[in-house]
């Protein structure tokens, strides 16, 4: 099994956008964080799991992800940010 781990850490403050950078669409129906699991989109649940660290305000980025429940086993792991 592969473990994945994908840093969703920062604000996004440059870009001056109300959500988390890692959901900011690139394509219609595409954002940045599709690209990670489209590069594993070969594998199965029981091939690759992801973890993505982030704080605990960045709940958008958790609801977005629901879409890949049902393909990929994802963990969440929280971190206190330090600024």
């Amino acid at each position: 099994m592969i473990t994945v781990i994908l840093p969703c850490a920062g604000e996004g403050s440059r870009l001056s956008l109300p959500y988390s950078k890692e959901i900011h669409s690139i394509e219609k129906n595409k954002s940045l964080i599709d690209y990670s699991f489209d590069l594993f989109s070969h594998c199965g649940r029981k091939d690759v799991q992801f973890v993505v660290t982030l704080t605990e305000e960045k709940t958008d980025i958790v609801k977005y992800l629901s879409r890949y429940k049902d393909r990929f086993n994802i963990s969440f792991a929280f971190f206190k940010d330090s600024s």
